[in-house]
């Protein structure tokens, strides 16, 4: 058994950027501060009524409308946010005052105020299975009367599905994603392995991957480098990753009445998807414990780890923090004897229910996925468009056959090819936070039998009061 070690040197060149920290207040406070001047300065003449007649008669001031956008924060995020809503203030006269946070915090906030009724919320980024939740929580006012059909119709199949509840649009997508192998071509050499492909029709194995890791970490260890690691998931133990794993086993995510587990997460391809991440964790020790999303994106821009499972916006990630590992990317993963399964989903934009101004929102939420902003938000966030017009100029375009931009062709072939989108349901919170809890269980040391049948029964007896 490998003697496990966890090196945390420094501060994280990413966290820094998502959180609800001092770092970010001061962050956010510089962005904010210019997009008030510029807005300020574009919006002058919105405030004032002048006589039909051109004359200098009196003047009556209105009110400039504000509208409060509560967002996810990632640095390339607040990047795109503060090239596009100085434009969209400028055409509008509306402006937007932005909060950024983390994932998690910004899960936690949204579940605070909105359900607090808090007035001062006007739109907030979803997570695409989150959508039917917030929905039926009342949280999300319907955009169905803003959006046509040809609108709507921009859209991808699968993006349009995970927006929309009952065929009524609710949070219209504002990115689409999938998932990438990134490997470190240094330790690889160092290994004396070759790359694996980026091919589809030629991905490599989870059994193939986890022999490369410890090939790394033995040759990494002869030459006298310390706290490298083999493997590891940039969203560690949550849905969105971690579901592949059973369903390239042949397992399912969710019962048909999307209100029960049983049956489905204690079932042999669970319990082996299980097994495998535990042994990663604890049998072989090749990836890391005790580290977030933060930390293993150090561990790999500072060269400490040979292969890891991330987005495909990771590229951006990387361009911000300026890191310059020397690192390639290959296409996911999947079980010998199984079949190939990628994660795709969505962050949306909506408009929330407590807003006061919901038609100055639902403009911005059609500027962010239809307009011009969404036109810097892919350009920033380098994640994979939501708009079916944008994935065919890409893939036809000279820019997006050359590295890194190509990664992109990748994930739009697999979103349309291998991906599956979490379960859409009510009670997806539940699901996602009893999913993590489990497979963070499993990663630490809990037997993989055991604690998947414990976290079933919990699940499903949360569940219950969904089912009809």
């Amino acid at each position: 058994m490998r003697k496990r070690t966890v090196i945390h040197e420094k501060e994280s060149l990413f966290k820094k950027y998502n959180t609800g920290g001092n770092f970010m207040k001061k962050v956010l406070a510089l962005v904010l501060a210019s997009l008030l001047t510029i807005s300020l300065a574009g919006c002058n003449d919105s405030k004032t009524n002048t006589p039909a007649d051109g004359s200098s008669g009196s003047t009556n001031e209105t009110e400039t409308v504000t509208i409060s956008y509560y967002g996810e924060g990632d640095a390339p995020k607040i990047e795109a946010r503060a090239k596009a809503i100085p434009l969209f203030e400028e055409a509008t006269g509306i402006k937007v005052d932005v909060q950024a946070y983390n994932i998690t915090e910004l899960f936690e906030i949204i579940e605070v105020q909105i359900a607090a009724g808090e007035a001062n919320v006007d739109v907030i980024d979803v997570d695409s299975p989150l959508v039917h939740a917030y929905h039926s929580r009342g949280y999300l006012i319907p955009l169905e009367e803003y959006f046509t059909e040809e609108e709507k119709k921009q859209f991808t199949e699968k993006a349009l599905e995970a927006a929309s509840v009952d065929g009524t649009l609710v949070a219209p997508p504002i990115d689409n994603s999938s998932q990438i192998l990134y490997y470190n071509k240094d330790l690889l050499d160092l290994a004396g392995l070759e790359y694996p492909s980026a091919d589809p029709a030629d991905r490599i194995t989870w059994e193939e991957v986890v022999d490369m890791a410890q090939k790394v970490m033995d040759a990494a260890e002869a030459d006298g480098q310390e706290g490298v690691w083999g493997l590891t998931f940039e969203q560690i133990s949550r849905p969105y990753q971690m579901l592949c794993l059973p369903l390239s086993l042949g397992g399912d995510d969710i019962g048909e009445d999307t209100s029960t587990v049983d049956g489905i997460w204690n079932t042999e391809p669970w319990y082996q998807a299980a097994q495998w991440y535990y042994d990663i964790h604890n049998t072989w020790n090749i990836a890391p414990r005790g580290d977030d999303q933060f930390t293993i994106r150090d561990l790999f821009a500072s060269g400490k780890l040979a292969f890891m499972l991330a987005g495909n916006w990771m590229p951006g990630n990387l361009a911000l923090a300026d890191v310059t590992c020397n690192w390639g990317y290959a296409a996911h993963p999947y079980f010998e004897g199984g079949k190939a399964v990628t994660a795709t989903g969505c962050w949306n934009i909506g408009v929330a229910s407590t807003s006061k101004n919901p038609e100055a929102a639902a403009e911005f939420v059609k500027f962010m996925t239809i307009g011009e902003g969404n036109d810097f938000w892919h350009e920033d966030v380098k994640s994979l468009s939501a708009r079916t017009a944008v994935l065919e100029e890409e893939a036809e375009s000279p820019e997006f056959q050359e590295f890194p931009d190509s990664i992109q062709l990748l994930a739009a072939d697999e979103s349309v090819n291998t991906s599956v989108i979490r379960p859409l349901m009510v009670g997806y919170s539940e699901y996602q936070d009893v999913f993590t809890a489990c497979w963070e269980d499993i990663r630490n040391g809990g037997d993989p039998v055991e604690t998947i049948d414990t976290y079933t029964a919990e699940l499903n007896s949360l569940l219950a009061k969904y089912a009809e």
